[in-house]
């Protein structure tokens, strides 16, 4: 089954865009029981909701705010994204991941990561260029530099990826990382290994 690409979205705004000012308006009034812990509904509907609908559901701390900055058909299947120095976002779209109950089709080079950037400068994305496509689930992305350093699921290679004459798309690879002795253990993508990050020395572990 696919994933409500709404939800992902709106919580992933929530890490993107929270600044310190008054809480948004029409969010959710949140109920509370005796003891002031949050009342949460064990049967939620499964109706489809819209990027608004889905950011009226999110329950937001005092002193914060969420704002919608992408959503279909900008992006399809987003599980993951990478920023670089320039406010632009990349978006690891995994289009092959659980289209059915059986996962057929799941193992096939069909996803991809798109580049989105904001071209007015109104907060919001406007603009998707397919960064690099025919990919096998990207688990993982971090920018460095100009570059964009990607991982697929199966494998613990890192490919480098830069854009050489500012199109929006990827034309230069590069391998920066690989054992060819590594074979997953489970094939299944949800027990293989994820994140990039940086750590507090200024290195990826």
């Amino acid at each position: 089954m696919k994933r409500n690409t709404k939800w992902i979205i709106g919580i992933l705004g929530i890490a993107m865009l929270v600044y310190t000012c008054k809480t948004a308006q029409n969010t959710v009034q949140l109920q509370r029981d005796a003891a002031g812990k949050i009342v949460v509904n064990p049967n939620p509907s499964t109706a489809y909701l819209s990027p608004a609908e889905s950011m009226k559901t999110i329950h937001l701390q005092k002193g914060y705010h969420i704002e919608l900055v992408a959503s279909e058909p900008m992006i399809k299947e987003p599980v993951a994204i990478a920023w670089d120095g320039n406010a632009r976002m990349y978006v690891a779209e995994l289009l092959t991941y659980m289209q059915d109950a059986d996962a057929k089709g799941e193992q096939q080079p069909f996803s991809r990561i798109s580049l989105l950037e904001d071209t007015n400068n109104d907060g919001k994305m406007d603009k998707s260029t397919v960064f690099v496509d025919h990919l096998l689930l990207p688990r993982m992305m971090q920018c460095v530099g100009n570059a964009l350093l990607v991982n697929e699921t199966n494998s613990i290679t890192i490919t480098s990826y830069r854009d050489t004459n500012g199109d929006g798309k990827a034309d230069e690879k590069k391998i920066v990382y690989k054992d060819d002795k590594y074979k997953p253990s489970d094939m299944n993508m949800e027990h293989q290994r994820s994140g990039l990050d940086w750590n507090l020395d200024n290195w990826m572990y």
